[in-house]
């Protein structure tokens, strides 16, 4: 019952509830992403969106002191970017 599909740029797909997306993430459309009004492309790859909406659902949070430096890296630059606060947050104590 997702009602949005997003792509990594390697072509994982994720089937997201826009509703969920819209409670944890500030800002999540750029110009810069082709959508439609079901599909989102999106150019991080599947391995940091993987890490990145598991903070989307009420599910047990990823440790991310158990990723590779360049990977946690990544994924804060995109909790970043979305402003998905709580990601931002749990990157920024894993990287102390």
């Amino acid at each position: 019952d997702a009602d949005i599909i997003i792509r990594s740029f390697d072509n994982v797909i994720f089937q997201m509830h826009e509703c969920n997306l819209e409670c944890v993430a500030d800002r999540f459309l750029q110009d810069d992403e082709t959508s439609d009004d079901w599909l989102l492309c999106l150019p991080e790859s599947g391995a940091v969106l993987e890490v990145l909406f598991r903070f989307v659902y009420p599910r047990p949070l990823p440790d991310l002191e158990k990723l590779e430096f360049e990977d946690l890296l990544l994924v804060a630059e995109a909790a970043e970017k979305y402003r998905f606060f709580s990601a931002k947050y749990a990157c920024q104590l894993a990287l102390r």
